[in-house]
């Protein structure tokens, strides 16, 4: 029996089970199989800050067939830096190896440790790396073609940002993607490791990309309104890395965005506080930031979100204090379906925190938090009343326990300079951990064999 003479719901079964690279010349043997196998031609749209990139995605859109099937988008939003003089670009180019490890970047959605495994290479490659003569490295030919490229695509960019960063285009698209749910906003490795995507599509520029300009504030804003007003109904959003600034956006603009995250169950945000170029110091806003956050403007922006299951909210520093307290960004709401929380850079204090856990005990089953600082309060008492009101079945533990009043800080990352801290800490974080889901004591109430590290 030929395939197109089983029943349409057993070719779509099989259709299920193929490589999405033998789908094609699956549509291609009758009639009947184009059109069962379209639809699994592509559910995911992966765009990059690029004209063609863009025009890619209206061209799916308008396809009767395929723009039914989309149901997620990610949008990989780094951009090329500014060079003002062929010399200037000349100095950052990278390595030729740098294609080469390009080759081996592994697909997303790898397993992680495939993912950690390229992460590390190129760790290495840039410590080895030195710019040095690079008439050493690349012919002038391919010095010259590079810096053609990298001017051409330079100036796509730039058109862009002129063009309200693709918004129109985004808006038309969105209206005729009537399926998509998903959208996820990426830069770096801040929600996926950096795709091979990105890095081969800009990779004749010479140039490794990076966030360069607005620090995602515009293609954020263009994301939810977009959705908002192509009546989309998301149930998984992710931005990072995000300026806290995206927030300032005028009141109407403000509760577009937020009536596109109304029917959200899963909201993930990493939020930059500012990082000076010369010498690389983050977090130079954190006071800005604090300040405006006290109004509780993220707190309005999902507060209204009466499905949301999976939250995080993370900040990028924590010195001299955290962007925001933990209050000013969930306020009192009691969210009736809230599984997983995942906490970064926040301050809080006891009574606050436990507050929250206890709203949230009935359906709280993963936490993670990493540095979080206790204004007042003691860590020992947070983590038994979390201990006793929480059904764990995952808990993280990550970065620095905090506290100001009285002060204390536990160490549960690795420093990679002090051998003895790190077994500590490795130690520290695996008692904190197991205990929150459930076995043994408070660990921080043995304070021989979990002590504080604090500095003189």
């Amino acid at each position: 029996m030929r395939i197109d003479q089983l029943p349409v719901e057993i070719i779509s079964e099989i259709c299920e089970n193929v490589s999405e690279v033998d789908i094609p010349s699956l549509r291609l043997t009758s009639r009947l199989l184009a059109e069962v196998a379209t639809p699994f031609l592509l559910d995911e749209i992966h765009l990059v800050f690029k004209p063609d990139s863009f025009q890619r995605l209206l061209e799916i859109s308008r396809h009767p067939v395929i723009s039914r099937a989309v149901t997620s988008l990610l949008y990989e939003i780094d951009s090329l830096a500014t060079f003002e003089t062929r010399s200037d670009w000349e100095d950052r180019v990278f390595e030729p190896s740098y294609l080469e490890l390009l080759q081996r970047w592994p697909k997303r959605n790898a397993c992680e440790e495939e993912q950690q495994d390229a992460l590390q290479r190129e760790k290495e490659q840039r410590k080895d790396r030195c710019y040095g003569n690079r008439k050493e490295r690349y012919q002038e030919d391919d010095l010259a073609k590079g810096w053609d490229s990298y001017s051409v695509m330079y100036t796509e960019q730039e058109l862009l940002r002129r063009n309200g960063h693709g918004f129109e285009d985004m808006y038309s698209a969105f209206r005729a993607l009537p399926n998509l749910g998903s959208i996820t906003m990426s830069e770096g490795c801040t929600i996926v490791t950096r795709t091979k995507y990105l890095d081969k599509t800009f990779s004749a520029s010479l140039q490794r990309l990076g966030s360069q300009h607005d620090t995602g504030i515009p293609q954020a804003r263009a994301l939810l309104l977009s959705a908002a007003r192509a009546g989309l109904s998301l149930h998984e959003v992710q931005l990072g890395y995000v300026d806290w600034q995206f927030l300032q956006a005028d009141e109407a603009d403000f509760l577009e965005m937020k009536n596109a995250l109304k029917s959200v169950t899963t909201f993930e945000v990493h939020i930059s506080t500012g990082c000076n170029e010369v010498t690389d110091e983050i977090g130079i806003t954190i006071p800005e930031c604090s300040e405006y956050l006290k109004s509780h403007r993220f707190w309005h922006l999902i507060k209204d979100t009466p499905l949301l299951e999976d939250l995080t909210i993370a900040f990028d520093w924590f010195e001299p204090t955290c962007p925001a307290q933990l209050d000013w960004l969930i306020g009192s709401s009691r969210w009736e379906h809230l599984a997983t929380v995942a906490f970064e850079c926040i301050d809080t204090d006891e009574l606050s925190c436990i507050a929250f856990f206890r709203r949230h005990q009935d359906t709280l089953r993963e936490v993670s938090l990493d540095t979080i600082r206790l204004i007042t309060g003691e860590w020992p008492a947070v983590l038994e009343e979390m201990h006793d009101a929480l059904s764990l079945t995952s808990a993280q533990v990550t970065g620095r326990l905090l506290g100001d009043d009285p002060p204390q800080e536990w160490y549960l990352d690795p420093t990679y300079q002090d051998p003895k801290l790190d077994e500590q800490s490795k130690r520290t974080r695996a008692a904190i951990e197991d205990y929150l889901i459930g076995w043994g004591d408070c660990p921080l109430r043995d304070e021989d064999e979990h002590p504080q590290y604090l500095l003189p």
